[in-house]
């Protein structure tokens, strides 16, 4: 009885010495990661936004990985643990930045990977080494950019949402740019999914103006002169509403300005990403080129008028009541800014949008505010 009782406990003790080794193994549920890169503009990681919330509903963790411009916007939706920025320029000249990025991502052993731009090296070359030297099968997904020439790279996915190009307005979705992300979405999360869930929206109750009195907006920029609408014209109607419904114009450009206007206060260079985005969140209208933060307006619901060319027409014409587009339409829309004719600013589409055709807008929103 005693040898059986000796034997039975050390028996005991082996089965625990062994449980405490294979129980974690056995227990531990392995956490679900999902790796979300948006290498992209102001705009378009606005309107990749619902990606977000929309993976964490599926996933344990979520990374998103983005450059340093959109950081304050990725912020309002994600904590800054779970945002990893990359360094564009150094990522491609830095060979142990590079490495410790690509082995990072590694490490977190996704299960599924959502590239949402085929635009930047960096994310071609994420895309090839998680794909070739993960030890664990990881599920890829993309959109592919409209322009044909940009296909090139789909080969590194494992599947692949090649759009066609936006040649009209499809009005079950904002904008050709909302229905490219509505199918990535639905690719990731292998699910049909209606146009409301993925409607990009911006948390406004996190934008708040410090400003009491009534003032609207003007973004006379786009990063891109060919596209850009004539500066002086633009601030000069923004001069002329301002004095006739005694209503002032916040100037809010990256670009220094030529001259001042009366009426107008010009802010360029005086405010973060986020103020600008709480001045437009207060704002009784904006004026703007199309640009991100004038997507930002109407998405933030504010009445926006929107200086547009010809380019991506489709692609970024929002169908949403808050936006009042303003273009010169012709046959050659959608050309992907590949313009056939001579120019010498900027693309004729924008050039010869008529001046009065913008100031009537404007003043229509400014009448309906002051009323």
């Amino acid at each position: 009885m005693k040898a059986f009782n000796k034997l039975k406990s050390h028996t005991n003790r082996l089965v625990t010495r062994i449980s405490f080794f294979i129980r974690p193994r056995i227990y531990k549920k392995p956490t679900r990661t999902a790796i979300y890169f948006k290498d992209d503009a102001i705009g378009d990681f606005l309107f990749g936004s619902p990606m977000i919330p929309l993976l964490q509903a599926q996933y344990d963790q979520v990374i998103l990985v983005c450059v340093a411009p959109v950081l304050p916007i990725a912020e309002l939706f994600l904590a800054k643990s779970k945002i990893d920025v990359v360094d564009k320029a150094k990522f491609s000249e830095d060979l142990e930045y590079r490495m410790a990025k690509l082995k990072n991502w590694l490490s977190l052993e996704p299960s599924l990977v959502v590239m949402s731009s085929l635009r930047s090296s960096f994310v071609d070359q994420a895309a090839q080494v998680l794909k070739s030297a993960s030890k664990n099968q990881i599920r890829m997904v993309s959109t592919d950019d409209p322009a044909p020439k940009k296909r090139r790279h789909s080969r590194f996915y494992t599947a692949l949402s090649a759009h066609p190009p936006d040649t009209e307005i499809d009005k079950k979705y904002l904008c050709g740019a909302h229905r490219k992300e509505h199918l990535l979405i639905e690719l990731a999360l292998e699910k049909k999914l209606t146009p409301d869930k993925t409607r990009p929206i911006l948390p406004a109750k996190k934008l708040k103006s410090q400003r009491q009195d009534p003032y609207f907006c003007i973004l006379p920029d786009t990063g891109d002169p060919r596209r850009t609408y004539r500066t002086d014209d633009i601030l000069s109607v923004a001069s002329r509403t301002a004095a006739k419904y005694k209503m002032p114009g916040v100037i809010l450009s990256a670009q220094k300005l030529k001259g001042s206007y009366d009426n107008l206060e010009d802010l360029t260079g005086a405010t973060s990403l986020l103020e600008s985005l709480s001045l437009i969140a207060g704002a009784q209208l904006t004026l703007t080129n199309e640009t991100g933060l004038g997507h930002a307006s109407w998405m933030l619901g504010r009445p926006t008028v929107m200086i547009m060319p010809g380019g991506n027409f489709a692609h970024f014409h929002a169908t949403d009541p808050s936006l009042n587009a303003i273009f010169d339409e012709r046959p050659c829309f959608n050309c992907h800014h590949n313009c056939q004719f001579q120019f010498k600013d900027r693309f004729p589409c924008i050039e010869d949008i008529p001046l009065s055709k913008i100031e009537s807008a404007v003043a229509a929103l400014a009448k309906n505010k002051h009323a």
